[in-house]
């Protein structure tokens, strides 16, 4: 499973450093996630960082019973600088200016 993971700070590191964010299963390894983003992109991999991401303690109803969420892996990947994902890429939008009365 790959989800790319979209926020602000993974947004500047894909415009900055060419480096891009998804999330994975647990159990993937960093060969397996490299082989799944350049079948699925049409890209090559430089480098790939894994790190876990361990689920967090949650507390619900009315007896305030104790479940935990999900555990994931994030991985990072450093493209080349001509390659692109174009799920990472903004459009800027053109400010109108607009004259108040």
């Amino acid at each position: 499973m790959l989800k790319p993971q979209i926020t602000e700070k993974t947004l500047l590191l894909a415009q900055t450093r060419n480096q891009y964010t998804f999330l994975v299963e647990p159990a993937a390894t960093k060969n397996s996630s490299k082989i799944a983003i350049e079948k699925a992109f049409g890209v090559h991999v430089l480098d790939i960082k894994t790190r876990n991401i361990e689920g967090k303690v949650k507390r619900f109803g009315k007896k305030r019973t104790q479940s935990r969420t999900k555990s994931l892996k994030k991985v990072t990947v450093k493209l080349p600088e001509k390659e692109k994902i174009d799920l990472f890429e903004i459009e800027e939008k053109k400010n109108k200016n607009k004259k108040k009365k």
